[in-house]
């Protein structure tokens, strides 16, 4: 069996037989390509990756050897893994495209085309090659040097395990201890290089600014963007002001997105960093872009944005969920619901020619979801929205949020992703289901942590006005009335804060919305030439 390892990302570390790109630690001491190989020499393959489930940090690492081709993505595939196979070779690669010059594998694959548009990423160890496959978040796989099947390990999932029983106070303080020392060995790598951090209105990046502030980081600076005077960067500029920390704004508007789009530098970044997986994340990349042109970061600077806090904290979790019984079928729907949104069925069909009919793609989409989901008979609501929290960070955190730390790697700049080490994820497993409702437990962590600061932007309006529909049984008709009104105020949701919507001309925009759609729609269209 010929093997084939074809790494292009100059981030790469070589030593041995490993080859490690990203930042590890074991039991306190940080990895690099040499320790690593010398600490899984020799080892199974089942035996190395109980290593690396040890670790903390963000990292990808291949290991070359006798036995074959072992890869392991982190618990959140910050740094994402492809592979091929064939009958007489195994090809493993940072870059989809590298995979893709066998003889039909340029064309994409139906279903996963639809999922695209519908769902802003591929589901499963699937991309839009039919050929190709992805590691996934907290796997590991061995592309074995002799014939035979490719053994697959799924080392993490994030499920809910045993909750804490002790009170809130001693949990709250366990959960700052916690993040407190996963972010202090974070800086202890980067030896006191610029932290530029991404401060929204909210609450995730106030916390970073907050824990960066009590540990006594001052080499800070914050940015932020969009139309100016906009409610989430007034905000940001008021908390770090009373931080004292630097502050950067970066003005968007609709014409300056229609040119930033264009960019041949914007549209390098669409093909590459989505790793024919998913939508890019880009609302931070004009920020980034005008930032380093007038060099207003240093050119070491380190990114830290606040992904995904919410989405441990409980903010993703269904109300169609919170009922005594569930069942497989109602988790089904309501993730095809939630999560198949950019686009409905009926409007993808019309963006290009099938072979299934409409009925039989959503079937095929149901039937993956299904399959994709974490075993069980999610009867019990405890066990249905652990598994639907499951789905979400396999595929819509892992790779659509946390990928977008490839817009920093693009301008040469490396990054941070504190809310997502294995220690955090492993202490949010274990907070109580009651407690992650509404966030209530983290919301009332971060306003107790410093009230002389402005309060956040609540992003809870339109989760507020679907929790009131549901209880009066009204959801149907009120989505209805708010879609209606959406849609006959065409003109002011294109002119958003952030003014992205500038990626498509105002009258290709009225001609497409509906009401429901966003610009993830958009920018799907757009990375698969469909706009």
């Amino acid at each position: 069996m010929e093997l084939n390892l074809e790494l292009r990302h100059p981030g790469w570390q070589h030593f041995g037989s490993t080859h490690l790109f990203g930042c590890a630690w074991l039991d306190g001491s940080r990895l690099d390509a040499a320790a690593l190989d010398t600490a899984w020499k020799g080892l199974a393959f089942i035996d190395a990756v109980a290593l690396v489930q040890a670790c903390d940090g963000h990292f990808a690492a291949v290991r070359q050897d006798n036995s074959g081709l072992t890869a392991v993505c982190d618990v959140i595939r910050s740094i994402p893994l492809f592979y091929s196979s064939s009958d007489d070779r195994h090809r493993l690669s940072d870059d989809p495209q590298e995979l893709a010059d066998d003889s039909d594998s340029r064309r994409f694959d139906d279903l996963s085309v639809a999922e695209f548009l519908m769902a802003g990423q591929v589901s499963n160890r699937y991309t839009l090659l039919p050929g190709v496959r992805q590691v996934q978040a907290g796997e590991a796989i061995l592309l074995p040097a002799c014939s035979g099947e490719i053994n697959r390990y799924r080392y993490f999932e994030f499920q809910h395990a045993e909750p804490f029983q002790d009170s809130r106070e001693i949990v709250a303080e366990r959960w700052d201890a916690t993040l407190q020392r996963v972010i202090e060995r974070e800086l202890e790598a980067i030896a006191g290089r610029t932290i530029a951090l991404p401060l929204s209105g909210g609450r995730d990046s106030r916390l970073i600014a907050l824990m960066l502030k009590r540990i006594g980081y001052d080499n800070v600076i914050c940015y932020g963007y969009g139309q100016p005077g906009n409610d989430e960067s007034v905000i940001a500029e008021q908390v770090a002001v009373r931080l004292g920390y630097r502050w950067e704004f970066v003005p968007y508007s609709n014409e300056q997105w229609c040119d930033w789009f264009s960019l041949p530098a914007c549209q390098d970044l669409l093909r590459t960093a989505s790793g024919m997986t998913s939508v890019v994340l880009l609302q931070d990349w004009p920020a980034v872009y005008e930032l380093q042109r007038q060099r207003r970061l240093p050119d070491d600077a380190v990114f830290m944005p606040g992904h995904s806090m919410d989405f441990l904290a409980g903010s993703h979790i269904p109300q169609d969920l919170l009922r005594r019984e569930v069942g497989t079928s109602r988790l089904v729907d309501a993730i095809f619901r939630i999560q198949y949104s950019l686009w409905p069925l009926h409007r993808v069909y019309g963006f290009r020619d099938w072979t299934m009919s409409e009925t039989a793609l959503e079937q095929q989409l149901r039937d993956k979801i299904r399959n994709t989901l974490a075993p069980g008979s999610h009867v019990a609501m405890a066990e249905a929205v652990s598994a639907f929290e499951c789905w979400d960070w396999q595929e819509r955190q892992a790779k659509f949020i946390a990928n977008s730390v490839r817009i920093y790697e693009s301008f040469g700049f490396s990054w941070l992703l504190p809310f997502w080490e294995r220690e955090v994820l492993a202490f949010w497993q274990c907070v109580p289901l009651e407690w992650r409702l509404d966030k209530q437990f983290y919301d009332a962590y971060v306003i107790g942590l410093d009230d002389r600061l402005p309060a956040p932007l609540s992003s809870s309006a339109i989760g507020s006005f679907a929790k009131i529909a549901r209880s009066l049984g009204i959801f149907d008709s009120a989505k209805r009335a708010y879609v209606a009104m959406r849609k006959a105020s065409v003109d002011r949701v294109y002119d958003h804060p952030l003014g992205w919507y500038g990626i498509v001309s105002r009258d290709r925009f009225r001609e497409l919305y509906t009401g429901e759609e966003e610009i993830y729609s958009f920018l799907a269209l757009a990375q698969l030439r469909l706009l």
